[in-house]
């Protein structure tokens, strides 16, 4: 379903009976806000947490979206002060973070 807004989105949550999800947002800068590790959201949702992630573009995502984000995922980077990706390689390389097999 397409929305309109992030508002539109939470609240079709709720008309369809559903708890909003965990709102994590990503960014190519470190925001300072609630941030939460990439193994700690692995694990909820191997927990069966619903969560809506949010991928920003190059400028980050709008202060409106931000503000009504549960937490924030550290940036994807190498370890220098460049860190710019494209939104797709981001994306990528964070579900493979998030949803990719593990050694055991």
């Amino acid at each position: 379903t397409v929305c309109s807004s992030l508002a539109d989105l939470y609240a079709g949550y709720g008309c369809a009976g559903l708890r909003r999800p965990l709102v994590v947002a990503t960014s190519a800068r470190d925001v300072g806000q609630l941030l939460l590790s990439y193994g700690a959201l692995r694990q909820r949702l191997i927990d069966g947490e619903h969560c809506l992630l949010l991928f920003g573009t190059g400028w980050g995502l709008a202060s409106e979206a931000m503000s009504d984000v549960d937490a924030c995922l550290p940036p994807v980077g190498a370890g220098g002060p460049y860190n710019h990706l494209s939104v797709r390689s981001a994306c990528s390389i964070i579900l493979d973070r998030l949803l990719g097999e593990r050694d055991k």
